[in-house]
């Protein structure tokens, strides 16, 4: 066959391609609008007096008993349909198997409690719809998850209360008497509409109370073992992208997707069903598309908001490529160690910071990471030492914490007096960019003052002497962010934080003591959804970092 005479069959498949993604993303949306409908039909339906032909129909074929059942049974099936749109538009398996079961207990007592035929004919078709697009419900997820969403509750409480308006109107001839509500009989429809309302309501909030109690779905958190960390530090060590603090991920309180090759792997934090990745993809740079793309379809199988928090520009192209808004966060204090010394005018301070460290008998050195495991004993002292000075407590997420399992995996900057360990920084490392850059940083009463501005001088230049390429002070949350009426709303708030928050942060004297190292000032950045969404992340990763709201407002 030539090229002209394979041209007609290759068009053909193109076309049922795009027709097949088509159908994909149209079905569940259908679907959810049909549900939609079905149950407002029925909640109306609970509002509406039946015909005179009808009550004399039903008296002769059912008994009362049959009819009062039967107008609940629509009600409560009316209102969780309303809700269970929401789940079938986000093509979630229990909602599509949840609106299957109860479309035709709707149907059956549509026909009950009024001989409502229209009724049961449209949950028929809606029935052949679901049904026909049953391929498309690939999401799982549990009942809780299918049926109460946020938006699903407000809007079957919104229309319960339109069905009210509409009830009234509709019996505004009905004097009001409270045995109106324990009233059963064919022709007390204006009853049957009390209970109904009430039904409706009683529904919502039980809803409501289930969303509330019913955990979060989320992967399991992995068993941060041997056999995990000796893959994590097979990544690290051979990794040719990605930032230090990738080393966080052995904090042991983040879950990992990982590339098919297993070199690769991006980690991330859960709170509620917002799912934060922390930095950048860690690994082989052609397999950040990878891990991205496996991190995205689980938070769209698990019905999760994904986050990505703190990375630099070199990861842009990629979050965009996903669709992903961004959103500068803050700035990041990048000392190129190339050539790095204290000569100059500019650093006179750090001179200083030198010169009144040896007065006082300070003394430096890095520990390896077997002499850091021998000297944590020693290092936990200090620090609890410090955190009882500070009145802190331990962070976690994009912050270390003290655990002995954590920094025995690192080496460890000291400040010795005597020879005696004063003040200490474990030490994070990444063989991608030639990186360096500290983490958890803690001193004793021993300290001499300015202790970790001797230790950060010494650093700096224990780090050129070995060959490193940067030393990275850390961020500088909120710095840099524009007020400008043009400027996004995440970004406005934040500049406000930054300027009316330094008594409870210290988001200035924090980048002031790093601008004494003459840093290099590289933009920090979040990505996701969209523009609440990154909002809603950054609180959700202070949140995880801090252990919570009082953690927040600790200094």
């Amino acid at each position: 066959m030539t090229d002209v005479d394979a041209a007609p069959e290759k068009r053909a498949r193109v076309v049922h391609a795009l027709a097949r993604e088509a159908m994909s993303w149209a079905a569940p949306r259908l679907s959810g609008l049909v549900v939609f409908m079905i149950g407002a039909s029925l909640l109306l339906a609970a509002a509406a007096p039946d015909a005179l032909v009808n009550v004399r129909y039903i008296r002769r074929a059912l008994p009362l008993s049959v009819v009062e059942a039967s107008h609940f049974v629509a009600s409560v099936s009316g209102t969780l349909l309303i809700m269970l749109a929401f789940g079938v538009w986000r093509r979630l398996g229990a909602a599509w198997v949840a609106a299957m079961t109860l479309m035709p207990v709707g149907a059956i007592a549509a026909i009950f409690f009024g001989a409502h035929y229209w009724y049961a004919a449209l949950l028929l078709a809606g029935i052949i719809v679901l049904f026909a697009a049953r391929d498309a419900f690939t999401r799982p997820t549990a009942l809780a998850g299918a049926i109460a969403s946020p938006s699903a509750i407000a809007l079957a409480a919104a229309l319960a209360v339109g069905v009210v308006c509409l009830g009234l109107w509709n019996f505004r001839d009905v004097a009001y008497r409270h045995d109106l509500w324990w009233t059963f009989a064919f022709d007390g429809q204006a009853s049957r509409f009390l209970r109904s309302v009430v039904v409706s309501f009683v529904v919502v909030l039980l809803v409501v109370l289930w969303r509330a109690l019913a955990p979060p779905a989320a992967p399991p958190m992995p068993v941060l073992d041997e056999p995990l960390r000796a893959r994590l530090r097979a990544v690290l060590a051979g990794a040719t992208s990605g930032y230090v603090d990738a080393n966080l991920a052995f904090l042991g309180d983040k879950r990992f997707v990982f590339s098919d090759s297993g070199e690769s792997f991006v980690m991330y934090g859960v709170h509620a069903r917002t799912w934060i990745i922390m930095g950048a993809p860690a690994g082989k740079p052609d397999e950040a598309i990878e891990v991205m793309t496996k991190f995205l379809d689980a938070c769209e199988t698990y019905r999760a908001q994904p986050v990505v928090y703190s990375f630099r520009p070199d990861m842009l192209p990629l979050m965009l490529e996903f669709g992903l808004v961004v959103r500068k966060i803050g700035e990041s204090a990048i000392v190129p160690l190339e050539g790095f010394s204290l000569d100059g005018k500019a650093r006179a301070k750090l001179r200083q910071a030198k010169s009144r460290g040896e007065r006082d008998g300070a003394s430096f050195r890095v520990l390896t990471s077997a002499e850091t495991v021998a000297c944590l004993d020693r290092l936990h002292a200090i620090s609890d030492e410090w955190l009882a000075h500070h009145h802190g407590q331990e962070k976690g997420f994009s912050l270390g914490r003290f655990d002995h399992a954590y920094l025995g995996e690192f080496p460890t900057a000291v400040i010795e007096r005597d020879g005696d360990i004063v003040a200490f920084a474990n030490l994070w490392t990444m063989a991608a960019g030639r990186a360096l850059s500290i983490d958890l940083m803690r001193y004793g009463a021993g300290a001499p003052h300015g202790a970790m501005d001797y230790l950060f001088v010494e650093l700096a230049l224990w780090g050129r002497d070995n060959g490193y390429a940067s030393l990275d002070l850390g961020m500088a949350p909120l710095a840099g962010l524009r007020r400008e009426r043009a400027a996004p709303l995440t970004s406005k708030l934040g500049a406000a934080i930054y300027e009316s928050a330094e008594d409870i942060y210290g988001f200035e004297g924090l980048r002031k003591f790093k601008e004494k190292f003459a840093p290099e000032w590289e933009p920090l950045y979040a990505a996701a959804r969209d523009e609440l969404s990154v909002g809603a992340g950054l609180v959700r990763a202070g949140l995880l970092t801090s252990g919570g709201l009082k953690g927040v407002f600790d200094r």
